[in-house]
This record gives C-alpha cells, sequence and structure tokens, in this order.
C-alpha cells in the first residue's frame, strides 16, 4: 500500500489513539515524524481539541538496519531528550508508547520555540523581570 511517505495516522487505529508509524524511514525521518506530530497535538489542545489515548510509535524491531541505529532507540532518545516518558508495549519490542497521563501532562508543560511569538498575548511574558525574581528560592 503506502510507500513509507511517513503518514502519521495509523492504518486500523480505529480507537482514535494517535499512532505513528515510523518503521522503514531513517533516524533523522523518524525524529522529523515524531517531532511534528507532538506539534499538532500540541496545537490540537491549545485550540481545546481533545487529545486523548495512549501516543503508540510503532519503531519496529529494527532487523533490517545495519548501518542505522535502531529507530527504537533513537525515538526513546528523542523523548528522553524532550522528558517525555515511553516506554516499551509489552509484548511488542517494535513498539513505544506514551501513556495518555504522560502525554498530556508533557503537551500542558511544554511550549515549542516556534510558538512562542503566540504567546505574547498571554499576561505571563508581560513582565519578563519576574523570571529572576523567582530564581531566589
Amino acid at each position: 500500500s503506502g510507500s513509507g511517505s511517513g503518514s502519521s495516522s495509523g492504518s486500523g487505529s480505529r480507537s482514535g489513539s494517535p499512532l505513528i508509524d515510523v518503521h522503514g524511514l531513517s533516524t533523522v525521518e523518524t525524529r522529523a515524524t515524531v517531532l511534528s506530530v507532538l506539534q499538532a497535538l500540541r496545537e490540537r489542545r491549545r485550540a481545546g481539541l481533545p487529545v486523548s489515548g495512549d501516543l503508540v510509535i510503532v519503531t519496529g524491531l529494527g532487523r533490517h538496519s545495519e548501518k542505522e541505529p535502531m529507530l527504537r532507540d533513537t525515538v526513546e532518545k528523542l523523548a528522553k531528550d524532550l522528558q517525555l516518558e515511553v516506554a516499551v508495549v509489552e509484548g511488542n519490542a517494535g513498539r513505544l508508547v506514551a501513556r495518555e497521563a504522560a502525554l498530556t501532562a508533557w503537551l500542558d508543560r511544554n511550549t515549542p520555540a516556534a510558538a512562542e511569538d503566540e504567546e505574547v498575548v498571554s499576561s505571563s511574558s508581560s513582565d519578563s523581570s519576574s523570571l529572576s525574581d523567582t530564581s531566589s528560592s
């Protein structure tokens, strides 16, 4: 069917849970795909739209990657860098999952650098001196 176009909608995922299939992509494509889906989920959440279910990332088992590092390692490292908690799906080493609670907490906690210009309207950014005042704890 699809020729690895990086589609982030999981075929057969009827539950509404987000699913990313990066199986067969390069590590660079995998990072970009996961980041773009997380960005889209964050935008949904900001717009007041529901983000529900666990985020499943299909990486495959890495059997075909002689030169490239395993995609699971790439996704795990990316998640660690982002401070997003992911775990290997029990009974399926080729899948990682970010549980709904961890995902929504992460979405609420993080603001992407690209969207900071939208944040100017929020009251918290109106007084930049408050950032240095709070460091006296």
